[in-house]
């Protein structure tokens, strides 16, 4: 654990003081995004470094390392035939530019890994103040680190992260282009269509009423949305341990919470489009993982949409008294990260940290 500990600390040292340097500009307490001075940038990238250094110089640290770290043989070959068939060959393209460099097989995963993280990460800051929550909570929340499983998946999360505010802008034909090319990494990502319909409604007790008829109607027909996955893949989903077991109430309990928050503070307020648009993002994330939580395997729709909690939960946390603010966050980022530190501890694919220049000893080659 003492990997992931340095690593954070020095996020935090270099965000905070990222967020010294920044000046901030409020309209009625709601913040205006300015461009970052030179001086913050740097400090910012300096903040997001340690998180692609760890990621990206990893091994055999989570539990589809070793299909990512061999690539080329699982995902590689067949390039333009899966790009005229779409058969997700967003990898396959990444595993043909990294090898036009290099054969190392670590460059693979310090390829993924910086894609994942440097744009993800871009979203995230770009249009806020509040730097340090926001990258505690995109690591606390399981973000960071789950994008060292389902690294795939993942990338398609960062693609629709990239054009995710094209749903509050009302650009559909965007956002499909957006989706289809999260599609070229991982099928699933399709069904993140339906977003742009549901997350631009109005936040009140019919829309949630409807939202959690609609978890209860998922929750209750698993085997169609089998039947449909099986259909994207052209292939049946198998129905192992890990396609029915049901997902750690933690994880639920901890995605849940902060919608719970957004429409306790908001419910009776009218919220601005922008905070609309984060607290629907965070509804949806508490639903899909309630509808999923009997599937670990299709619990990863999370994985789609836990990133509205860094994304959404700094613009609705904004009290005129600053005080009651940070005592807020406070709470907030100690119960994500006793989630986290419980999460990576007890996971062995997780809590096993090794660096990739260790690999000669553990491999007993030279």
């Amino acid at each position: 654990m003492t990997s992931y500990f340095l690593t954070i600390i020095f996020m935090v040292i270099f965000s905070s003081a990222a967020q010294t340097t920044r000046k901030v500009e409020t309209n009625n307490g709601l913040f205006v995004s300015k461009p970052a001075s030179k001086a913050t940038s740097a400090l910012l990238v300096a903040a997001v470094l340690p998180l692609i250094f760890t990621a990206g110089f990893r091994y055999e640290v989570g539990t589809d390392f070793n299909a990512y770290y061999k690539a080329d043989q699982v995902f590689g070959g067949n390039v333009w035939e899966k790009i005229k068939t779409l058969h997700e060959p967003g990898i396959s393209i990444l595993i043909e530019i990294v090898n036009l460099f290099t054969k190392e097989r670590g460059a693979y995963i310090f390829t993924f890994s910086l894609l994942t993280i440097v744009p993800t990460t871009y979203v995230l800051l770009r249009r806020s103040d509040n730097y340090t929550v926001i990258l505690l909570l995109y690591v606390f929340t399981g973000c960071w680190h789950g994008s060292f499983n389902g690294v795939r998946q993942y990338l398609a999360a960062t693609v629709l992260m990239l054009g995710h505010r094209y749903i509050l802008d009302k650009k559909f034909v965007k956002y499909a282009i957006t989706v289809l090319i999260a599609y070229c990494f991982h099928s699933s990502a399709v069904v993140m269509l339906v977003l742009y319909f549901i997350m631009r409604g109005k936040i009140n007790y019919r829309n949630i009423f409807l939202l959690a008829l609609g978890t209860i109607l998922v929750a209750g027909n698993y085997e169609t949305i089998f039947s449909f996955i099986g259909l994207l893949k052209d292939k049946d989903v198998v129905m192992d341990t890990y396609a029915t077991a049901s997902v750690n109430i933690l994880r639920v309990l901890a995605n849940c919470a902060p919608a719970v928050l957004a429409i306790a503070l908001y419910i009776k307020k009218d919220p601005t489009p922008e905070q609309t648009f984060y607290i629907n993002g965070l509804i949806v994330n508490a639903a899909a993982m309630i509808a999923a939580s009997n599937s670990t395997y299709l619990a990863r729709i999370g994985i789609y949409t836990s990133l509205f909690i860094p994304a959404g939960l700094p613009k609705l946390i904004r009290f005129e008294d600053k005080k009651m603010e940070k005592l807020l966050w406070v709470i907030i980022i100690v119960l994500f990260a006793i989630f986290w530190y419980y999460e990576v501890s007890t996971y062995p694919s997780l809590n096993q940290f090794k660096w990739v220049w260790e690999r000669n000893i553990i491999e007993g080659v030279s």
